[in-house]
């Protein structure tokens, strides 16, 4: 490494914060840009070596997040310079058959609108500052959305800065569907969830010398016991026992051994249960 990439490892080594870059850890350091110099005090600046982040890159800084606003012209072969702004919120968009949250800088024509603070000049209208990537280009016109307390529909999108789209959004109608609390627009259907389902088979650990006992395969689906068929194979190890299948999910074994053990396995719909059971004597 030469001299400029020595110092300003040393310098991210002193003044240096770890962050995710796009989900992956980084060491950076940032410079605030003096109070009043821009508006709103948004504007942060974020220093790393080369190659590391891109413009429309998403910062996680200790759970704040920030959007890479613009990438500085090259300053030399070892760090970049960039300019971050603060997200204004994650907003929720239906994105294929998932809900996607997008972090976004939301403006209303002028100025930024903060989070539960809408109060835009232009009202009725917002402007979505995204990242450019592949979820963000499947938002469409006509495409809904829920924030601030209230329904928007997409009616255009531009690429005018490299790594960001501009989404341009109108009120619209609220559905008796749209979830406003959570942000959820009424064109989102949740995936219906996948049953739970478990195996056992049901029986004591033990059989003394001239029992029977009864085995019962259990297949549960959601907590319920459903009716189940199962393949029953008992490896008796060179043991006096019989295995006999009563029904579907139920089998019978007899054993003439005061001691060893058994296995028995079960089958249903492709998982193998296993259960290793004792011989034992009379007393």
């Amino acid at each position: 490494m030469n001299t400029l990439g020595n110092k300003f490892n040393e310098h991210l080594k002193n003044k240096g914060e770890i962050v995710t870059i796009d989900g992956v850890e980084n060491t950076v350091f940032f410079m605030t840009s003096p109070t009043g110099a821009t508006q709103l005090n948004e504007f942060i600046y974020l220093f790393a070596f080369k190659g590391v982040c891109e413009q429309g890159s998403l910062i996680n800084r200790n759970g704040t997040y920030y959007l890479v606003y613009h990438k500085e012209p090259e300053i030399n072969e070892v760090y970049e310079k960039f300019l971050l702004r603060d997200i204004t919120k994650f907003t929720n968009f239906v994105i294929g058959d998932e809900l996607k949250e997008i972090p976004s800088i939301i403006f209303d024509g002028s100025q930024t609108v903060r989070e539960n603070s809408y109060t835009g000049f232009f009202d009725g209208k917002l402007e979505l500052l995204v990242p450019r990537n592949s979820d963000t280009t499947q938002i469409i016109e006509n495409d809904r959305f829920i924030c601030f307390g209230n329904a928007w529909l997409v009616v255009g999108t531009t690429e005018v800065n490299r790594g960001y789209l501009n989404i341009y959004a109108e009120k619209t109608q609220v559905n008796e569907d749209d979830n406003i609390i959570d942000e959820i627009p009424s064109t989102y259907t949740p995936p219906v969830p996948e049953p739970t389902e478990t195996y056992s088979i049901d029986g004591v650990a033990e059989i003394k010398t001239g029992q029977t006992v009864t085995y019962t395969g259990t297949k549960t689906v959601d907590g319920s016991v459903v009716a189940s068929v199962w393949v029953f194979t008992l490896e008796d190890n060179g043991n006096d026992v019989q295995l006999v299948v009563v029904d579907d999910n139920t089998c019978d074994i007899t054993s003439n051994e005061s001691s060893g053990t058994v296995v028995l396995s079960g089958v249903c719909d492709g998982e193998t249960v296993v259960k290793e059971i004792a011989l034992k004597g009379l007393w």
